[in-house]
C-alpha cells in the first residue's frame, strides 16, 4: 500500500466515527421525543376521564338533589329536551352554566332567573320617567342601595304639583329581588304611621332603579332623639312609642313581618300642631306570611343581633311577636334618648347574655309602668309576648294614667288657690269694681 493510501487510511478513521455518534444521537432524540409525546397523550386521556368522571359524580349529585326537593315539595321538571330552549347561555347564573346542560337543577336555575329578568323588564316599563325628578343630596343608606332626597314635579291636569320624595336607589343588581319585594310589600299598605309609597322611578339612559317615598323631614328617629337628648318630654317620648306601635299593629294585622325593626328605621316628621308623627319605613327585608303558619326560618339577612329576639339569634325564625321583641328595644332607643343598646358589649356578648335571659335594664328617668311594657316584649317565649295590638293598648293605659294624674294635680292647684283666697289679678279686678261702685252711687247723690 502507498505511502498515500496509508494517509488516506488514516484520514477516513476519525469520519466514520462521526457519522456512528450522529446516527446514535438521532435515534436518542427521537426516542426521547415519542417518550414525551406518549406522557403527554397519556396526561390529556388521564385528564379527561377525571374530567368525565366528575362530571358524571356533579350530575348525580344534582340528581339525587333534585330527587330529595321533588319529594318534599312536590316539584314539577320541565320536559328534558337535550338542552334549554328558548333560554339565552348569556341568562344562565354561574352555577347553572358548569351544571350539565340535561340537568333538572341546571333548567330550573335559568327558568328562575329568566323569570327575574322578565319580572325586571315588566317593573322598568311600569316605572315613573326620573326626568320629572330633581335628584338632590344624598339622606342615607337603605337596604340595598343610597338614598337621596328629590322634588317630583308631578303632572297634574293643570300644570305640575312639587312633591318632595326620598329616593332609595338599586346599586347591584343582585339584590334586585329585594328591592321587588320592597316594591311588593309597600304598593298595599296604607296607613298614617306607614311612610307612603308612590311609587317606581326609572333612569333609563343608565338603567338605574328608584323606591320613592315620602320624604320626612326630621330624618331618622334615632337622629333626632340625639339631637334633642334632654330637650324631649315623657309625653313626647310616649306619643313616639305609641306611633311606632300603631304602624306596627297595622303591619301585624296586614301579615307583614319587619324583620329590620329599629329607630333608625323609625322615621319622623312634625305636624302643624307641633307634635312628632313616627313612621314605619326601610322594608328591605320585610316578608308577607300568610295561612295559618305565622313565622318562618330564614337566613337570607344579617341579623340585627342588639333588636333580635331569642328564637332569632337561636333559630333563625321569624314573626310578628320577634317584630314586638324589637319594638320593645325601640322603646329603650327612645327613652334612653336614642343611646344604643348594648353600647359597651360585642354583638357576640349581646347575643350569649340574651340567649342566657339578660335583658336591657330600664332607662335613666322611665317610670316603672313604661318599663313593664319594655319587659313584656321581652319574654323568652313567642307565645307570652303581647300583639301589637295589645301593646298599643298598654300605651295607651299610660297615657290615659297620665293625663288622669295631670288632671288631679290641676284640680289639687285650683283648690289650694281658692282656699288662699282671691288671686292678686281677682283682688285688682275687684277692687276696681268697688270704685266703680261708689262713683255711680256719689254721681246719684
Amino acid at each position: 500500500m502507498s505511502p498515500q493510501g496509508q494517509d488516506d487510511s488514516v484520514q477516513q478513521g476519525p469520519n466514520s466515527n462521526s457519522g456512528s455518534s450522529s446516527s446514535v444521537g438521532v435515534i436518542i432524540a427521537g426516542s426521547v421525543t415519542a417518550g414525551v409525546f406518549i406522557l403527554l397523550l397519556i396526561i390529556v386521556i388521564l385528564a379527561i376521564i377525571v374530567r368525565k368522571r366528575r362530571t358524571i359524580q356533579s350530575f348525580n349529585q344534582e340528581k339525587k338533589m333534585d330527587m330529595e326537593h321533588d319529594g318534599a315539595s312536590g316539584v314539577v321538571h320541565l320536559p328534558n329536551t337535550g338542552g334549554l330552549p328558548g333560554i339565552s347561555r348569556m341568562m344562565l347564573t354561574p352555577v347553572a352554566e358548569n351544571s350539565p346542560r340535561n340537568s333538572p337543577l341546571a333548567v330550573r336555575r335559568a327558568v328562575a332567573y329568566t323569570a327575574q329578568t322578565a319580572e325586571r323588564v315588566k317593573l322598568e316599563n311600569q316605572a315613573t320617567n326620573i326626568d320629572q325628578v330633581e335628584i338632590g343630596r344624598p339622606l342615607g343608606a337603605g337596604t340595598f342601595g343610597e338614598v337621596f332626597y328629590g322634588l317630583w314635579r308631578k303632572p297634574e291636569e293643570e300644570g305640575y304639583a312639587s312633591i318632595e320624595i326620598a329616593l332609595k336607589k338599586l346599586h347591584r343588581s343582585d339584590k334586585f329581588e329585594n328591592f321587588r319585594e320592597e316594591h311588593v310589600t309597600l304598593r298595599q299598605l296604607q296607613h298614617s304611621n306607614i311612610v307612603r309609597y308612590f311609587g317606581v322611578f326609572m333612569d333609563h339612559n343608565r338603567h338605574e332603579m328608584y323606591l320613592a317615598t315620602e320624604y320626612m323631614k326630621s330624618g331618622s328617629l334615632v337622629d333626632l332623639l340625639q339631637i334633642l337628648s334632654g330637650k324631649i318630654s315623657e309625653e313626647q317620648m310616649v306619643e313616639m312609642s305609641l306611633g311606632a306601635a300603631l304602624g306596627m299593629s297595622y303591619l301585624e294585622e296586614s301579615n307583614v313581618v319587619h324583620r329590620s325593626l329599629s329607630c333608625r328605621n323609625l322615621l319622623v316628621s312634625i305636624d302643624d300642631s307641633g307634635h312628632y308623627i313616627v313612621k314605619v319605613s326601610d322594608f328591605g327585608n320585610a316578608k308577607c306570611v300568610s295561612g295559618d303558619k305565622r313565622d318562618f326560618v330564614a337566613s337570607d339577612i344579617i341579623v340585627p343581633v342588639r333588636w333580635s329576639a331569642v328564637e332569632v339569634l337561636r333559630d333563625n325564625v321569624f314573626s310578628s311577636k320577634s317584630d314586638v321583641w324589637s319594638f320593645g328595644v325601640c322603646m329603650w332607643e327612645i327613652f334612653e334618648k336614642g343611646k344604643e343598646p348594648w353600647a359597651d358589649c360585642s354583638d357576640f356578648q349581646v347575643s350569649e347574655w340574651v340567649l342566657r335571659g339578660d335583658r336591657l335594664s330600664c332607662p335613666t328617668d322611665c317610670a316603672d309602668d313604661l318599663y313593664e311594657v319594655m319587659t313584656s316584649c321581652w319574654q323568652e317565649a313567642p307565645e307570652d309576648r303581647p300583639t301589637f295590638k295589645d301593646v298599643v293598648q298598654l300605651i295607651g293605659g299610660v297615657m290615659t294614667e297620665r293625663q288622669r294624674e295631670k288632671g288631679e294635680e290641676e284640680e289639687d292647684t285650683e283648690s289650694e288657690s281658692e282656699e288662699e283666697g282671691p288671686s292678686a289679678a281677682s283682688r285688682l279686678q275687684n277692687g276696681r269694681a268697688e270704685i266703680d261702685v261708689e262713683d255711680d252711687e256719689g254721681e246719684t247723690l
